[in-house]
């Protein structure tokens, strides 16, 4: 990324991450 991500929006990809590992 370019590091424009909004707070929001790593938070969101963090949780798509998470639910990988599962």
């Amino acid at each position: 990324s370019d590091g424009t991500e909004t707070p929001s929006q790593i938070i969101d990809k963090a949780l798509e991450l998470n639910k990988l590992k599962k």
